[in-house]
């Protein structure tokens, strides 16, 4: 197959996988308001991020940023607050490229290929900060039942917990139900928005959902075809895909912390949901 139509065909898949049907959205009737981006913040989260990832089509790696010296980090964090106060992301910030791996060896299809997006650190950074705050706010939203992108609440909890009950009906001659829920792409296919309704709901600063909501505007991918070993082609070609997506590496980053307020609690081992001692 020739390396145009499989960028085709692979065009085609990830506007069909991401597609969701949002509408409009409705302005939040939040004042625009928020805390300015500290120094400090973009200090820590920046020697927190992970060294050794893959940079995004700008082409800067994490330790770069790492490597600022006080006017290099004083620049950034302006840089940050413009985008915070205004809204407005610049645009090649907002690109990102797909590259797939297979799930298997000879893998040909695309959904035997896990899909990977590579984007701008400092997109990474921007939104990592903005997690950091939301994650404290939403925090009395969790439920104490559960476990994973929980600290110390493990899914080995959870498995423990599953254990002990397990014995312990064994040992009293009770019955155990247990049901398990496996969400199919269950980060991917989140709806955008039932998922802005829920921030609208919690105690989340304008500014923060303003960014995580932008009004107008497809956002770009691309993807490099090097990367699928169903191409013969040793090229860097890359195909731009226009998606209805709502600033996709946002939403990525904060259904984690969100997803469980409207009773998805998405772990790897979803063990304790729907656990009945009869």
């Amino acid at each position: 197959m020739e390396t145009l139509d499989i960028l085709e065909k692979w065009s085609d898949y990830i506007q069909e996988f991401f597609y969701d049907e949002r509408g409009q959205q409705p302005e939040t009737q939040k004042p625009i308001e928020g805390p300015p981006i500290l120094k400090a913040e973009v200090e820590k989260t920046i020697n927190d991020m992970k060294n050794g990832k893959a940079a995004g089509p700008d082409q800067i790696p994490i330790e770069l940023l790492q490597a600022l010296g006080n006017w290099g980090i004083d620049q950034l964090t302006k840089l940050l607050n413009r985008i915070y106060d205004t809204g407005n992301i610049p645009k090649d910030m907002l690109i990102s490229t797909f590259i797939t791996l297979q799930k298997k060896p000879g893998a040909t299809g695309c959904v035997n290929h896990r899909t990977i997006s590579l984007m701008s650190h400092r997109l990474k950074l921007f939104l990592r900060i903005l997690l950091t705050r939301i994650r404290s706010k939403i925090k009395p939203e969790k439920s104490e039942t559960q476990f994973g992108f929980v600290a110390n609440k493990g899914t080995i909890n959870a498995i423990f917990t599953m254990m002990m009950l397990i014995e312990r009906c064994i040992e009293t001659q009770k019955n155990l139900y247990i049901c398990f829920i496996d969400y199919s792409k269950a980060f991917d296919k989140v709806r955008h928005k039932e998922l802005f309704h829920i921030l609208d709901s919690l105690d989340i600063d304008g500014k923060d959902l303003r960014i995580l909501k932008p009004s107008t505007g497809n956002k770009q991918l691309q993807l490099d075809s090097s990367s699928s070993s169903s191409s013969s082609s040793s090229s860097n070609s890359k195909v731009v895909v226009v998606v209805g997506l709502v600033v996709v590496v946002v939403v990525g980053l904060v259904v984690v912390a969100v997803v469980v307020v409207v009773g998805l609690v998405v772990v790897v081992l979803a063990v304790v949901v729907g656990l009945v001692v009869v």
